[in-house]
């Protein structure tokens, strides 16, 4: 892609995300690339902060990409927030991976398999693959 159509399409996706940016960071760059560059580092800073749901709403607002769609899309999920109570809670399931997965299991510790590690490595792969293939068709 050309550095100047890249640049148009940045600026467009980063119109359409509501967010702003302060004068202190506005007049600390040197010219519009570079505060284009500022600007979408910061976009992407604070999407891969948030849950897989909230990426998911920011995929299909910016891109019409729809995971939520995709078959494995409960699996996937799942798996997401499982990881986070693997880092955050022991592995113990707490009142987000409940409500977020659908788990209305006991209270005890979960437990990662090697099968459910492997399972998880083809979602997270073939989730990568649906979205990178989407994004070509977009800006190709």
């Amino acid at each position: 892609m050309r550095r100047s159509h890249s640049r148009g399409v940045h600026s467009k996706i980063l119109k359409k995300s509501g967010k702003s940016i302060d004068f202190h960071e506005i007049l600390s760059t040197k010219d519009r690339d570079t505060l284009i560059d500022v600007m979408r580092e910061k976009e992407v800073k604070s999407l891969i902060n948030g849950d897989i749901d909230e990426i998911a709403a920011y995929l299909k607002k910016q891109f019409k990409i729809d995971l939520s769609s995709h078959k494995d899309w409960n699996q996937f999920k799942e798996r997401f927030y499982r990881r986070h109570i693997l880092i955050h809670n022991s592995l113990k399931p707490d009142k987000k991976y409940r409500a977020k997965s659908g788990y209305k299991g006991k209270e005890h510790q979960l437990s990662i398999t090697n099968f459910y590690l492997k399972r998880s490595i083809t979602l997270y792969k073939k989730f990568a693959k649906h979205i990178t293939n989407e994004m070509i068709k977009k800006f190709s």
